[in-house]
Formats: C-alpha cells, sequence, structure tokens
C-alpha cells in the first residue's frame, strides 16, 4: 500500500490529499490521475506571487528566441533556439505568464512566434499591470544583453565595460 499526502502550510486551502493508493492496477491509474491534478492545482498556487497574478517571465525575442547576428532589417529573424522554447513550455507548465518583449513590433514576431510553436501569452505588454511606460512588468526579465544590478554600481561598471553576449557579440 502507497501513501500519498501533499500539504504545504501556505498553500494548504483545499489542496490537502491524503489517500492510501491501491496497488490494484485498475484503482493506479485512477490514483495517478489525481495525483496529477492535486500536483498542477498546487503548482497554479504556488506560481502566484504577492498581488495573486502570475509569475511572468519577460523573455527577450532577438538573441533568446531567435538567434541573433546583428541587425539585418525588419525581416530577418534567426532561427528558433529549441532549448529555449523548451524552457517555456516548462514555465507554461508551471503556470508561468510568458511575454516576449523585443524592440521589433507585434507585427513582426507574432507570425513567427506561432509558426515555430513558442509559447506566449503576450508581446511586448503585460496586460495583468496596467502601467504609462512602455517595459512590460515581469517577476524575471530574460535576455541575452542583460546585467544585473549588483547593489555596487562601481564592480558593475567594470562588468558593463566588458560585456559581451552569450556568443561573444558586443
Amino acid at each position: 500500500m502507497l501513501v500519498a499526502s501533499f500539504n504545504n502550510s501556505k498553500i494548504s486551502k483545499g489542496f490537502h490529499v491524503h489517500r492510501e493508493l491501491s496497488n490494484n492496477s485498475a484503482n493506479a491509474a485512477q490514483d495517478v490521475a489525481v495525483i496529477k491534478l492535486r500536483i498542477s492545482e498546487i503548482r497554479k498556487v504556488v506560481s502566484k506571487n504577492m498581488d495573486n497574478k502570475p509569475l511572468t517571465i519577460a523573455v527577450d525575442f532577438d538573441g533568446v528566441i531567435a538567434n541573433y547576428d546583428d541587425w539585418k532589417g525588419s525581416q530577418s529573424l534567426g532561427s528558433p533556439r529549441g532549448d529555449v522554447i523548451e524552457a517555456l513550455r516548462e514555465l507554461r507548465s508551471q503556470g508561468w505568464k510568458i511575454v516576449v518583449y523585443s524592440t521589433r513590433g507585434t507585427e513582426e514576431i507574432a507570425p513567427y512566434l506561432i509558426d515555430n510553436d513558442v509559447p506566449f501569452d503576450e508581446i511586448n505588454q503585460n496586460s495583468s499591470y496596467q502601467t504609462a511606460g512602455v517595459k512590460p512588468v515581469a517577476t524575471i526579465y530574460w535576455d541575452d544583453r542583460a546585467c544585473r544590478y549588483s547593489g555596487d554600481a562601481r564592480k558593475d561598471l567594470q562588468t558593463i565595460l566588458e560585456f559581451r553576449t552569450w556568443n561573444g557579440r558586443r
């Protein structure tokens, strides 16, 4: 006899499951389905931030979703990065909202995202937050040209001066 128990004090409201799992193969599939459903429900609760809005990743288009080797015009889009698409699918399965942001317009990249099965919710905006600025609000920003502020601007200045993207571009 197997026992499954899910409980977390922060998310226990309505999500406590404790039941004996059957060794009977006819009931085992049902038991597994119940467990998967509970895990899915828990992930949805855990993937909310303090404002009860979904955790959000704002992911850059050129250089992250699509390979990029310098500007060659608005019609020139790099090949899709399979590793990034897989990571975005994993985040989506955990309940994250995916915002693609770019210096390109929505009309330039939406067909690419759809044709290449890139998961996304919005482009260049996050309608969960109404702001006057152009930068979409996100929990985290994933960009090939980012430098995270360390709390020490002098140290960061050196990082900025020596900055290269993951593939060596300045």
